[in-house]
Parts: structure tokens; sequence; C-alpha cells
């Protein structure tokens, strides 16, 4: 188990104007046995006995890691019913015995908006953006030559998201929602592709157990 050895943290808190409030926060800490994903060794032969063998799988590795955080938050409320809002964070990772903090950003951002249309039909929309991350790819040596691994760099992607809700009763609602909408099958991991544009349909029921 991770074991979170301290974090100091600090930030300020207020409003702009009486609609518009701020928060910043920086903070420093440091983890024992922080679990960061990392590609599982694979072939590349194309001969594969075991499903996980074709990069579709991951090690966990254990490792000391700092990490210093900056982010911030501003929040608008428009009006009754439009709430605006964009948050981002920057990390900087140091490690004990990885090369790297495997898969996560260092840069990660977000706009949203909540909008009620009426008492009974309301949206919401959000942009993601996540940067860079780094992971491991195994390179197996050649005759009399150990095996190493190489650092890949995934690239940073955007994913735009929209659900619109109607609220039908206090514990029924139905909802329509669409994901990556700006399409474009980034990959998350390595060698893991996003699905293109989807959409959903759905129902959710609140039971009243009182």
């Amino acid at each position: 188990p991770t074991s979170a050895t301290y974090k100091i943290a600090g930030g300020l808190k207020g409003k702009f104007t009486s609609a518009i409030g701020y928060k910043f926060e920086a903070s420093y800490g440091e983890e024992k046995d922080k679990a960061l994903f990392a590609l599982n060794d694979y072939e590349q032969n194309d001969i594969y006995d075991k499903g996980y063998e074709k990069a579709h799988s991951f090690n966990v590795l254990y490792d000391k890691v700092n990490t210093l955080t900056i982010e911030g938050e501003v929040l608008a409320d428009v009006s009754d019913e439009l709430q605006l809002g964009l948050d981002a964070a920057f990390h900087n990772y140091s490690t004990s015995n990885e090369d790297e903090a495997w898969n996560l950003p260092e840069l990660e951002a977000r706009v949203f908006a909540n909008y009620k249309i009426t008492d009974k039909i309301y949206t919401r929309a959000s942009i993601f953006f996540i940067g860079e991350r780094n992971d491991r790819v195994f390179v197996p040596g050649a005759f009399l030559e150990p095996d190493t691994y190489n650092t890949v760099k995934l690239k940073s992607y955007v994913d735009a998201n929209l659900q619109v809700s109607y609220q039908f009763t206090p514990q029924l609602s139905f909802f329509a929602k669409g994901n990556n909408l700006v399409g474009g099958a980034y990959k998350k991991w390595y060698a893991y592709p996003m699905q293109d544009i989807q959409f959903m349909l759905g129902a959710t029921y609140q039971f009243d157990w009182q």
C-alpha cells in the first residue's frame, strides 16, 4: 500500500466579484510505494502465447515519488441557470528508482459549463486536456546484449463531452450523452486507442429507502 509520508499545502481562496470566485493552491508531498503503471514486456515477433504479450497489459511498479503541484480554479455563476468553470493543474514528479513517473501527466486542464434550460431539463458540457505522458517499451537484447527499455512519449489529447438530462420525476431521469465529440482515436495509454465519437442513451432511478 502507498504511504503518504507528508504533504505541505497552501493557497488562496476568494472572489474577483460577487459572481466569480477563484481558488489557488500549491502543494508538495512525498509518497512511498506509489503505484506507477508501465507497459508490460511484450513479444514483438507476432508470435503470442498469451494475450498480454501483445502490448495489452500493464505492470505495476512501486517507487517513492515526490510531487510538486500547482493548481487553480475559476468558477463563474453567470446567472441562476448558467455556471462556467475552468481549472488546471501542473505537476512535477521526482522519482527515486524509476526513470519517469510512468503515465502521469504534467498538465491537466478542464473547461466546463452547467446550464439549466428548464426546471426539468439541464445540460453539462466539459472539455478536458491531458498533457504528455511517458511510458516505457521493452527492447529485447541481441546476442550477448542485455534487454533494455526505451522511453516513449504519449501525445497530449483533448476530449469533449456533452450530456442533456430530463428529470421526469424526483427519482427518475433520462439522459443523452456524447463523449469524445472532437473525434480522433487518441491514446490514453500506449497501444490503447480510444474509441471515436460515442453516444449513449440511458435512464437513472434513485430509490428512496426511507
